[in-house]
């Protein structure tokens, strides 16, 4: 059950991956009209809900690395909605489809080097505190386990 947990986790996290990559473009308008202050106001609510959600989460249910991974999929979400919300705000006029999307500007883009793809990969999950909450979560919860046996 721990290895599934810990499997339902990582793909979580790398579901969160690539949300967070498809968040970023949506960035530029805000920062094209010089609003810096709408990003960092979306950091700073994402911020506050990655804390006080991992509380929550670790006072009313179950010590599980799959809750976190679960909460870590939730706070992506939920940037990607705040972050295309005020995109939108700021840029009208954008449309998205498929039939806007170049084969030959997709691949360029696509074609990201393996070392950057593992350098984004270990920023998520070893410079984030919620990784490092969620380690010290499981670790409770398997000395807990160990002591009643």
């Amino acid at each position: 059950e721990d290895i599934s947990a810990s499997h339902f986790m990582f793909l979580a996290i790398q579901i969160n991956f690539f949300i967070n990559i498809f968040t970023s473009p949506f960035y530029a308008p805000s920062s094209a009209n010089n609003r810096v202050d709408v990003k960092n106001g979306v950091e700073i609510v994402n911020r506050i809900l990655n804390l006080s959600l991992s509380i929550v989460v670790a006072k009313f249910f179950a010590y599980s690395i799959a809750n976190m991974g679960i909460l870590y999929l939730l706070l992506g979400i939920v940037n990607f909605s705040l972050v295309v919300y005020f995109g939108f705000k700021f840029a009208p006029y954008l449309k998205l489809g498929i039939s806007h999307i170049s084969k030959e500007k997709a691949k360029d883009l696509l074609r990201m080097s393996i070392w950057l793809l593992f350098e984004a990969f270990g920023a998520i999950l070893f410079l984030n505190s919620d990784i490092i909450f969620a380690n010290m979560i499981y670790e409770i919860g398997r000395a807990s386990c160990r002591e009643r046996v």
